[in-house]
């Protein structure tokens, strides 16, 4: 079986695919998925290249605020608030970078509904995951 395959059986997925890093699995996909004058919606602060290479392909990048006085969490109303009709992609990090913050399952749900609702794209980087311990809630 090779690296692929095991990824694959690893996140009980159908198919993977394995890139030498994981800035590489980003501007990888991201590249697929984007197009020049796109509106997408990032969350700040992050990681700079999940909305700087969105910029770089010319698309509207709107910046999705993760405050301390939330808990650094991701507030579905801010995002509502941000949603445009030609919203292509929204960009999660969970847990996210520089916060550790991680995505509640409540908050994911939510935004599962809204990204049915209104046909975006969810984005999630998580790079992180695998080194959050047993048992925090999305473990």
């Amino acid at each position: 079986m090779g690296r692929e395959e095991e990824l694959a059986e690893l996140e009980g997925a159908e198919a993977a695919v394995a890139f030498a890093s994981g800035m590489a699995a980003v501007s990888t996909t991201l590249l697929g998925l984007l197009t020049p004058g796109d509106h997408v919606v990032a969350p700040y602060p992050a990681y700079q290249q999940l909305y700087s290479v969105p910029r770089a392909l010319g698309c509207d990048v709107s910046l999705w605020k993760i405050r301390p006085e939330t808990g650094f969490s991701y507030d579905v109303a801010d995002l509502e608030r941000l949603v445009r009709a030609d919203t292509k992609l929204i960009v999660i990090n969970t847990p996210h970078n520089p916060t550790g913050y991680l995505m509640e399952r409540a908050v994911q749900q939510e935004l599962a509904r809204l990204a049915a609702r209104q046909g975006f794209i969810v984005f999630s980087d998580e790079v992180y995951r695998l080194l959050v311990e047993a048992g925090l809630p999305n473990s």
